[in-house]
């Protein structure tokens, strides 16, 4: 983890910071960092998985997505944050920096 990944990961223990981040984890539906889309549990975050997952819209349209981790990162998304933040896994502090 770089400076920045350290300085969000700091950002990411203040009281009001974690506050909003368990917000977005159970907006997200999530039951935890190891949650994979669904909430299939992930066996392994030294990375993000990067597995896309098919489901149907509520309109009945067929999609899929990569969407994982408490914060149910895509895998594009999670790729950018992570090597601007220098996070080498997916474990719940880097999700935590990345998420801030």
């Amino acid at each position: 983890m770089n400076e920045r990944g350290k300085q969000n990961l700091a950002l990411a223990n203040d009281p009001n910071v974690r506050k909003y981040l368990e917000m977005i984890k159970k907006s997200e539906g999530t039951k935890g960092y190891d949650s994979g889309f669904g909430n299939v549990k992930l066996s392994n975050l030294d990375a993000h998985p990067g597995t896309a997952h098919k489901f149907k819209e509520t309109d009945g349209t067929k999609n899929k997505t990569t969407a994982a981790g408490a914060y149910q990162f895509l895998k594009g998304t999670w790729d950018g944050v992570s090597g601007k933040l220098g996070l080498t896994d997916f474990g719940a502090s880097a999700q935590d920096a990345a998420a801030v």
